[in-house]
Parts: C-alpha cells; structure tokens; sequence
C-alpha cells in the first residue's frame, strides 16, 4: 500500500529533528562525567607547528547545576572587622622591618602580616627603578609534597594550607579551588648581581565554590580587546582569594570576593565536553591557541542588567595561550606574565575560552562589540 507524501515528509522531518537532537543531547551534570572524554590528548599540526594536548577534563562532583545571581560580598562584620584594623595598625608600628596591614571595603578585605620586605632589610628600603631584579616563575606541573619556591623549605600543600587556614578565618563557609601558582625567588642587584631578598615565596590564586561548582572565568577577561565602552573590567577580579606565603607566620590574603544573591534556575541541562570540544580544536587549527592548560566544568560570570549583579552560568572554561595575532605571531617573553596574571588579570597570551555548556556557543576572543558580556539566555 503506497503512504501519502505528506506522511513519508513528515517522518523525514521527525528522523531530522531527533538526529539534530542527538547532536546537541543534553545531560545532568551528574551525568556528565559518562558521556565525555576524561582526558583530552592529542597533537595538532598548524601551521609548522606542533600542539600537544594532554589535560584532563574535569568536572565538578554536584548535585545540580544552578544558574545564579551574585553581588560584591561586604565588609566583614563587626567586631571582627575593627578588632582587625587596631591588631594590625599596633603590629606595623612595632615591627620595623616587615608588613603588617588590613583593610575590608566593599571591594575586597586584604590582610598582610609579616612579609618580609622585597628590596632591603627594612620595609622601606627603596627599590631603584632599572637597577634591581626579581627571579620568578609560573609553577604549571608539581607535586604537593615537593617544595619549589627559592630557598624555602615550604611545600605547596603546605603553602596552600595556610593560605586556606587565614581565608577560613575571615570567611568560615567558603570553599576555595586552587588556581595559579607563581613563585618569586630572590631578589638581586643587575650589575653584581648581588642578592637583596635570599628567600622566594608562594602566589597562589583560589576561585570561590558555588554548590559544589568552581568559579573559573570572567567574561570580561575573555577578550583580546580588554575593555569596550562602560565595561567594569575590575569584574575579572572578583570571585579570586590571591594569596602570598613565605612561612607560616609571613603572609598575606586578597579576598574579592562574591555573595550569592538568587537562583534564576534550579538546575539546567549540559553539553558534554566532546560536544563543544570542535570550538577549540577550529582555533587550534587557525594558529590561535598554542598551548592548552586547563579544560573544566564551572562557573563563568556574565553581566546582567543591574550593575551590582552578575550571573554565574555554568561553562566550559578552557584557559589557554591564545595568540590575538594568529597564526604569525610570536610571544614576546613567557607564555604568561606572572604578576599580570595574579594581580590584574589581563594578559597577553593566557586567557580563558568561555564556552556556553548549554548552548555550546564560545565567546569570540576578539568580539569589540558593546554589550558582550551580557549573559546569554537560559533555555528553561
């Protein structure tokens, strides 16, 4: 028996609709972590080049994916915020030789206690311009029990065990993940070569924990073009705990950090990794991305209409070295600036690629238009 046309079109139509379904299957992020690749590794030639990938993609152990609403925490409570202020105020009165500080505004809540002074003997040696220099270096693969920072016996775990102890003191329920580490060795005269400081210490970054789920990127960080229009570009800062550790008893905590405001969405749907992961591999291949360092399930952070709120939307966040010359261009010096990195957050090569795990839509690198870090819509 012959079907009529318009039956056999409309079961082509219905095949075409569940293989472009198929395509873009969405899962909770419970489910993520069976449906894609653990680890990406592969070599990719581009342009005379070769680029090894070997990292693995991670995924957040959580329960649901929310989308949320978030603004600048506030200064600490009272009276733990004056109690502060008159400790540290008395310390650096007495100590002449090393920094004592503290201060919580609605940006961020700093506290520096007893680093050593960077140029001389006493915190107010004066650094000469041109004639002093410092040996630093981005840690990118180490072991947790092994110690690297210059003339220190100090481990990472170590380190970052102090760090984590003095942000738990300020900020008792937050949960951090660590981000970058940088080291700075001595410090030395350039003519002689003479040592100033003989000991180096740990820089770390930690991101804030939102229901289980790190936050990884801003999208105002996301760009080759740092700034367009009325942009808060100081935005890249937030959500980061910046820490420096010497010993136990030399350190200092930068917290900038978020306070959850609302749940737009209780849980959404995600594209796995292997869905999104051609996004990356096309910049790879036009001679953009040289270098991969991280590939992770996360929080990236969006504008919304009111400019003391922000979105966090769970991303693919992919930090890279990423080249806004393309193919031709070479690096200037390493492939990050360290002190870049940690303290301002806008650098030449190392950035992050945003890619919508919903959507799988990547934020342009090079996108100058007005209004591009505006969050993308959720589908319910």
């Amino acid at each position: 028996m012959r079907k009529p046309l318009s039956w056999i079109f409309a079961a082509a139509l219905c095949l075409a609709c569940l293989s472009a379904g198929a395509e873009e299957t969405r899962y909770s992020i419970q489910q993520l972590p069976g449906m894609t690749t653990s680890r990406w590794q592969q070599t990719y030639e581009a342009y005379g080049r070769a680029i090894q990938v070997d990292v693995d993609v991670s995924i957040p152990q959580a329960q649901a994916a929310p989308v949320l609403t978030v603004q600048a925490a506030p200064p600490l409570d009272e009276p733990l915020r004056s109690e502060l202020e008159a400790w540290y105020a008395q310390a650096e009165k007495t100590d002449k030789v090393n920094h004592y500080s503290f201060q919580s505004t609605d940006y961020k809540t700093t506290i520096t206690h007893a680093l050593p002074p960077t140029w001389g003997e006493t915190r107010d040696s004066e650094f000469v311009a041109g004639a002093m220099g410092m040996e630093e270096k981005d840690l990118y693969v180490f072991q947790l029990d092994a110690a690297y920072a210059y003339n220190n016996a100090l481990t990472v775990a170590e380190a970052i065990g102090i760090a984590q102890q003095h942000v738990a003191q300020l900020y008792p329920d937050e949960t951090l993940r660590l981000r970058r580490i940088y080291l700075s060795g001595r410090t030395y005269w350039k003519k002689n070569n003479a040592t100033i400081r003989d000991e180096g210490g740990y820089h770390l970054c930690f991101s804030q924990t939102f229901h289980g789920i790190p936050y990884l990127a801003s999208s105002h960080e996301a760009f080759t073009q740092f700034s367009v229009g009325d942009e808060n570009h100081l935005l890249s800062s937030r959500g980061l705990v910046r820490a420096s550790v010497f010993d136990a008893d030399a350190w200092s905590v930068s917290c900038c950090l978020y306070r959850e405001t609302g749940v737009l969405y209780d849980d959404i749907s995600l594209l796995p990794f292997d869905a999104v992961k051609d996004k990356v591999e096309a910049l790879i291949l036009k001679g953009y991305v040289r270098w991969i360092d991280d590939v992770s399930l996360g929080y990236a952070q969006f504008d919304s209409d009111l400019p003391d709120e922000q979105i966090l939307v769970p991303c693919w966040v992919v930090w890279c070295e990423y080249h806004p010359g393309g193919p031709r261009s070479e690096r200037r010096s390493d492939v990050n600036s360290s002190a870049s990195l940690m303290y301002d957050g806008n650098n030449d090569y190392y950035r992050p690629l945003i890619i919508n795990a919903q959507t799988g839509e990547m934020l342009d690198p090079e996108n100058e238009t007005e209004g591009r870090c505006a969050c993308p819509a959720i589908l319910p």
